[in-house]
Order: structure tokens, then sequence, then C-alpha cells
């Protein structure tokens, strides 16, 4: 990307976040990744993971607060399961790729060189320093202004789908009260480049293997095999249980 477009790009973000300065340091230690800060002969503390810190802590407290006013009719857990959903790392990445974050990283040769603009902890982690950033150069009200109106969308979102629902948690509370048992889980293969990874997972109660998920993460395919467990009981036919010994 040429110079003269990463300023157009850097001067639209911060016209759409509101950042007071055109040229505020803050912004631009919220982009920069850790990879970065070492080729560049910078110390950690001058790459985005501190303000990631602080930005965690704001989003979290907005969303909590955005979904308690928003839902009064929900419960503890009920509002739990949202707010999950709402910080989770892979909405995140949705809100920094609507910003256009991945773009105006600042990475390493080496990050750039395996798709680290792509990479979902990348984006995240830069989206929650950016908010980091924004409220210690404005805020709290001006982050909750910028911010609640894509949790709106999100959380519809969320709700229209079940977007909330912690396959794992379900499973392990069905197994549970019907035999007192915890399931486990296993990788079963992982394949492909660091920056494209593909896990298959099984779940299992004691031995028995109940389903397998796939995902980008042992994370993602974990839910994608509870998931899966989930229909099989759901539906009330199962595939036939076969036993499997955990390595």
């Amino acid at each position: 990307m040429s110079a003269n477009r990463v300023e157009h790009d850097l001067e639209k973000l911060r016209q759409t976040l509101g950042f007071p300065e055109s040229n505020s340091p803050l912004l631009m230690q919220a982009l920069t990744h850790r990879s970065y800060a070492h080729e560049h002969g910078l110390s950690n503390l001058d790459s985005n993971e501190r303000l990631e810190f602080l930005g965690d802590a704001v989003i979290g407290a907005i969303t909590a607060n955005f979904l308690y006013r928003q839902y009064p009719e929900k419960t503890e857990g009920e509002l739990s399961r949202l707010r999950a959903a709402l910080v989770r790392k892979e909405q995140l990445c949705q809100f920094a790729q609507a910003a256009g974050l991945g773009a105006l990283l600042r990475l390493g040769k080496g990050e750039e060189a395996t798709q680290g603009r792509e990479r979902d902890s990348n984006l995240s982690s830069c989206f929650e320093a950016v908010i980091g950033a924004l409220f210690l150069e404005t805020s709290f009200n001006h982050v909750k202004t910028f911010l609640v109106p894509q949790i709106e969308r999100a959380v519809a979102h969320i709700l229209r789908t079940a977007g909330d629902r912690n396959a794992k948690t379900e499973l392990q509370e069905y197994l549970q009260a019907q035999s007192n048992i915890t399931p486990t889980y296993r990788v079963l293969e992982a394949s492909g480049a660091d920056h494209a990874r593909h896990f298959i997972v099984g779940v299992y109660q004691e031995k028995t293997l109940l389903a397998t998920g796939e995902g980008s993460s042992t994370q993602k395919a974990e839910q994608a095999a509870a998931a899966r467990a989930l229909e099989q009981i759901e539906t009330e036919d199962p595939l036939p249980a076969f036993s499997i010994s955990p390595k």
C-alpha cells in the first residue's frame, strides 16, 4: 500500500473514531503489532499490548451496561452468554474489519508474510487497542457513542441466529445431569500452514467418542464437536457410538 493511501486511510479512521488529533501517537501505537516493535528496535511497551488490555476492559464495561439496560427481562446467565458472544475474538475481528484496521496494522516482515493482517487474533487485539487509545484520548461516553451502534447490530444478529449458544457448556451440563460425567476433548488431526491451520477434534464421554468437529482453531473445532453431539442428542437418533481410547 502506498504512503498516500495509508495516510488517507488513517485520516478516514481518525474521523470515524473521532480522534481529536490528526497524528495521534496513541492511535499509531494501537496499530503496532509486537513483531513490528521488535524489528524496529522498540520495546514491548511500544506495541499495542497495553492498550489492548485497557480496551478489553472498556469494551466489556460498555457491553455489559448496554445489555443490562436493553434487556431487563433476561437473566444473569442469558446476559453473560450474550456478553461472551459480543466480546469473543471472532466478533471483535468483525468490528476490526468493518473499521478497516487490517490494512493499517504495522506488522513485522514475518507476520506480514504469513497473512498476519487476516489473522483473527491480530485483528481483535488491534480493535481492543484502538478502543483503549480512543478512551484515553477522549472519554468513556465518546467510546460508548462509537461502540453501541455496532453492539446493537451484532446482538441483533446473535439473537437471530442463536449465536450466543455455547455448545460446550450445554453439553457439559447435559452429561453431568445425566451421568455426572464431564466431557473431554482431544485433537484427532491438525494440518495446514501456520496461517491456515485446520483441526479435527473429538468429544468423549469417558472413552466413548460422541462426535467430531472441525475448525481453524482447537476452540472452534471443540465447539463444533459439542454442537454435533447436542444435535444427535436433540434428535434422539444419535449416530452409533464407538469406543476409542484417548492417547
